[in-house]
């Protein structure tokens, strides 16, 4: 029997018993329906912006200094600021003999602190690999290899460049004894032959851990609204139409997509799940007690101060139309975005725009998503639930955080209509003041 990992408070472990070698149950086919159903959210949802990162492809070796120590060097690991190698100088600690390699496989979900994650993957390479752990190109698997897997038949990822790269970076891994981390949250839904196919057998020599993230249900759909429709010059759904769309919500969620899981690989699996209510600070969760023998890594993070000026928080409806403004030339396409959605806040709250219409939902509506809010996380993070952060904290947010970003706003018609022309130009002017003078 093998030994669990230890059991750390609000990190969540779904289930974890004893990993037995059989065959996994295929998808069921009412989830393949729905996902077909709402193709159209998922393409939005596909779209990323692009990072200038560079990673290795080939992997070699070549011995270095004078005890000849081998060291693998490989131009997928390279960028601007320098090159990381997996070395065995960063072998795990002396003394702590790895008795079984561990695969942690991150699927999201959307809007779950997925890029935060991703970016600290990049970012954590030597004190991860310090740790026992190799991370390949986050960034590459999220833009590349993640929407192949979604959206490619299993025969066809397996002669994508992309794949043969990550599966031959895994070989080196494991020639190593190396635990391994991988993220993108468009692996949250995939087809059972390409589980069976291609991510079961690429995956087959570590012991597999799917994670998942939690925010609180009625948190996370206007975050959810805002990545799916950012891309989108038309057809944008104000917030309230789009929570009366159940389809996208349910199909997207945590709950939906561990259950998808479940059914794709039993129920003897590990799933972990990450509660972003826990700590500001995400990966300090992630490092320091969901992830064993992270020490470099949680050392890391837990020295690590959370800029709260990154933390103050404004409807995302307001970047919906900062960058619908700019797309119709009202700001500069140079605009920061975060900068001008806050100080379009302000503006707004303060009076000091035209009329900007809301349309909020009736107490019928809200009272149902916020006891589908409270099952979730009873559901999801049970011990979290049970906490006084929990379930009275819900309640007693729940309210502000509905008038303030629940109520829906035409952001089309606000970001290019000519009556609030004045409102952008006012707004131009505060931004250049704003950031001359360091405001």
């Amino acid at each position: 029997m093998r030994k669990l990992i230890r059991r750390h408070h609000y990190a969540t472990r779904i289930h974890a018993v004893p990993r037995r070698r059989k065959k996994y149950g295929c998808a069921i086919a009412t989830t393949i329906a729905t996902i077909a159903l709402t193709g159209i959210i998922l393409i939005g949802y596909m779209t990323y912006p692009s990072e200038n990162y560079q990673y290795p492809i080939e992997i070699s070796g070549e011995l270095e200094g004078p005890d000849e120590e081998r060291t693998l060097s490989s131009s997928l690991l390279q960028n601007k600021e320098g090159v990381e190698v997996i070395s065995t100088k960063d072998r795990p600690d002396e003394g702590r003999k790895v008795e079984e390699l561990h695969l942690y496989l991150h699927v999201g979900p959307i809007a779950m602190a997925t890029t935060t994650f991703q970016n600290s993957l990049a970012e954590d390479r030597i004190p991860l690999n310090k740790d026992g752990y190799c991370v390949y190109d986050p960034i590459k698997m999220r833009d590349k290899i993640g929407p192949t897997i979604q959206s490619s038949p299993a025969l066809v990822i397996q002669t994508s460049v992309e794949w043969n790269e990550l599966t031959s970076f895994l070989d080196r891994c494991y020639s190593l004894q190396k635990n391994v981390l991988l993220s993108s949250e468009h692996l949250g839904l995939i087809e059972s032959d390409v589980w069976n196919d291609d991510i079961k057998p690429a995956f087959s020599q570590w012991e597999i851990h799917i994670v998942f993230g939690y925010r609180r249900y009625y948190e996370w759909i206007p975050n959810l609204h805002f990545q799916i429709f950012q891309n989108k010059n038309r057809n944008i759904p104000n917030i309230n139409m789009f929570i009366a769309n159940d389809n996208a919500t349910n199909l997207l969620y945590t709950d939906n997509v561990l259950r998808h899981w479940k059914s794709l690989v039993g129920h003897d699996f590990d799933f972990l799940i990450y509660n972003m209510h826990e700590d500001r600070n995400v990966m300090k969760t992630i490092y320091c007690k969901m992830l064993p023998n992270t020490k470099h890594s949680c050392l890391k993070h837990s020295q690590h101060l959370i800029d709260e000026s990154q933390n103050i928080c404004y409807p995302p409806f307001y970047k919906l139309m900062v960058i619908q403004a700019i797309r119709k030339g009202r700001l500069p396409d140079a605009t920061n975005l975060e900068i001008a959605s806050m100080e379009l806040e302000r503006m707004h709250q303060a009076g000091l725009t035209p009329d900007i219409p809301r349309t909020c939902m009736d107490d019928e509506a809200l009272a149902k998503l916020l006891e589908k809010s409270i099952e979730m996380e009873k559901v999801l993070v049970p011990d979290w639930f049970l906490s006084e952060n929990g379930e009275q904290e819900i309640r007693r947010k729940f309210k502000t955080f509905a008038e303030k970003e629940l109520c829906g706003v035409g952001v089309l018609k606000v970001g290019r209509a000519k009556e609030y022309s004045d409102m952008w130009e006012t707004l131009l002017d505060n931004y250049y003041i704003g950031n001359l003078t360091g405001m």
